[in-house]
């Protein structure tokens, strides 16, 4: 048992209502910061492969012009 639902065992219907409402709370914010952090990884991931891409272009084009 963690400490919070040791002192949950102890107190008030209402106030163990609380306590519930809190520890939602707090996992609402933890799912959003995940949900956050996925997010911008796959715009890092996606600006990376535009960038990887853009640089295979500009190779691809040196090479043609150079066999002109």
């Amino acid at each position: 048992m963690t400490a919070i639902s040791v002192r949950a065992a102890h107190t008030a219907p209402s106030d163990r209502l609380l306590i519930q409402l809190g520890l939602a709370l707090v996992r609402l914010g933890h799912a959003r910061a995940r949900r956050r952090e996925r997010i911008l990884r796959r715009e890092r991931a996606m600006i990376a492969a535009e960038r990887r891409l853009a640089e295979y272009e500009r190779g691809m084009l040196d090479v043609i012009g150079a066999r002109r």
